[in-house]
């Protein structure tokens, strides 16, 4: 099936489309970036009930570590998810500023664990 010519409906439509997709990524994405730093105040919150309130032995442990686990995963997502982009806002912004030239190379770099032992491993995506 052919889609037919593009005429400027058309393509306001497509252009609408990928902004409101942008936007509501955008909003999600801060969204739960919020949401993950409220699980980190709270898991500072634990930790000082913890160290402040009359619990002892297994309480005053557990309620040590689920504040140890949300105080520095839920900053470490709230910082990443709030700096970041999705990919739908960045097809918006590619989209947005045209053609661009080239590709360019991107590096990264892996630990990978094998049964002889530790190595890093380096690769490219062009």
């Amino acid at each position: 099936m052919r889609a037919g010519k593009l005429n400027l409906f058309k393509l306001g439509q497509y252009e609408g489309e990928l902004y409101l997709d942008a936007m509501a990524a955008r909003s999600g994405r801060r969204s739960a970036g919020l949401l993950s730093l409220a699980a980190a105040a709270s898991g500072a919150g634990l930790i000082v009930l913890a160290a402040t309130s009359d619990m002892r032995g297994h309480a005053r442990n557990l309620t040590y570590l689920e504040g140890g686990v949300f105080l520095p995963l839920g900053t470490i997502a709230g910082i990443l998810l709030l700096t970041g982009e999705s990919a739908y806002e960045k097809e918006w912004r590619q989209y947005r500023s045209g053609p661009t030239g080239a590709p360019t190379a991107r590096w990264s770099v892996a630990p990978v664990i094998t049964p002889g032992g530790f190595v890093i491993a380096a690769g490219a995506n062009l």
